[in-house]
């Protein structure tokens, strides 16, 4: 699937795989962005990329802005089958890595770990069950997500070790669900050899790299775009797609937008000469809670390109990139302020470049991906 938890997902079993260990990657047929994949009703198809073995199994696939059951389906029949697969595939000294979201897949973990009696390694990207109770699509206090919670407090218990993206994940693992095994953090990452800083002048102001869903906050991209529109010699190039992206097309075209360019979906290896073409990169995070301390992977390949990182995130996001000197980030009720910088980009020149350095450095020392990914293959093998 073309969002950021695949592309993190490819690159640590690519890189597992270069560390010496024998990885079997177990995956759904491309679906996502939902409707933009023909329809695949093999059971399963089994290939070998990179030197890694790769089943991909059936799943219910959505077609384009589905329904909430839609999406419910397409998470459950995966896991479902992908336990089946694990259930014949793993042995008592093999470690199983669930990787979520979706929590469906804790049930994949959980199970093998008690039939086959392997290690499990649950890595937690990011926490979509308290996001979704911030964002109003269901209720903490629900049957559902009470049933949810008390399940995943006694799963967890099992596991033997934990990876974390940030501090805010961390926290709601050991407070709410009572995760006491080995906790590693494993935050997004970037390969510092490839995303480099160039030289020289830039030919864009800002760039924004987007999967078009519910935790970036579109809302306020597209007052951004409206904004810009008006804006003398400053310009926003967009790279991505997303269930919201006829929304964003249907915006612009309404509105006559202005010096904003959609670039749609690139090639990954496409992505980093975009990205050193800007004098800054944008990130709007949905403000909710559950995305505090967010650093997102495009946030981290920009500092890996020399570019500072603008935009609007919550207090733990912000003191990130103000300890660190490598971007400017505006609170929610900040909007005003944030356009104004953008308005007189030019006119923080040097600012620009020392964050952008920054940025460099802070990538290499905290976001390199081969690092990160060693340290979690450690923990989960010894």
């Amino acid at each position: 699937d073309i969002i950021g938890g695949a592309t993190r997902n490819v690159e640590m079993a690519k890189l597992m795989s270069q560390f010496g260990s024998d990885v079997v990657v177990i995956a759904n047929h491309p679906s996502y962005p939902f409707g933009r994949f023909k329809r695949c009703y093999r059971p399963y198809k089994r290939t070998v990329e990179d030197g890694i073995t790769v089943y991909r199994v059936w799943t219910f696939q959505p077609g384009t802005n589905p329904a909430t059951m839609s999406r419910m389906m397409y998470h459950f029949v995966f896991s479902f089958n992908a336990l089946l697969l694990s259930l014949l595939l793993v042995k008592k000294n093999d470690v199983i890595i669930s990787s979520i979201p979706p929590d469906s897949n804790v049930l994949v973990g959980h199970l093998v770990k008690k039939i086959v009696g392997c290690r499990w390694a649950l890595d937690v990207r990011d926490l979509w069950q308290e996001a979704a109770s911030d964002l109003g699509f269901v209720s903490e206090r629900g049957f559902i997500l009470n049933t949810l919670t008390r399940y995943k407090r006694k799963a967890y218990q099992s596991v033997d070790v934990f990876g974390y993206v940030n501090i805010k994940i961390k926290s709601v693992l050991q407070e709410k669900y009572g995760a006491n095994s080995n906790m590693v953090h494993h935050p997004n990452g970037v390969d510092v050899s490839k995303y480099l800083p160039k030289e020289g002048g830039k030919d864009r102001s800002v760039i924004y790299v987007s999967n078009f869903g519910f935790s970036h906050d579109v809302d306020q991209l597209l007052r951004i775009m409206d904004e810009v529109s008006g804006f003398e010699g400053v310009d926003l190039t967009i790279i991505g797609d997303g269930e919201r992206r006829a929304e964003v097309h249907a915006f612009m075209e309404n509105k006559g937008i202005q010096n904003v360019h959609l670039l749609g979906l690139l090639k990954r290896e496409e992505v980093p000469d975009n990205l050193r073409l800007a004098k800054a990169g944008l990130i709007l995070i949905n403000p909710h809670d559950s995305f505090d301390y967010a650093i997102p992977i495009k946030a981290i390949e920009y500092m890996a390109c020399g570019l500072p990182v603008v935009g609007i995130a919550g207090p733990g996001t912000k003191e990130f990139f103000d300890t660190n000197a490598c971007g400017r980030i505006f609170l929610p009720d900040q909007f005003d302020d944030l356009i104004v910088y953008l308005r007189h980009l030019d006119d923080h020149e040097e600012e620009l470049k020392a964050m952008g350095k920054n940025g460099r450095t802070c990538a290499e020392k905290f976001f390199d991906k081969k690092k990160i990914t060693e340290r979690f293959w450690h923990a989960i093998i010894e």
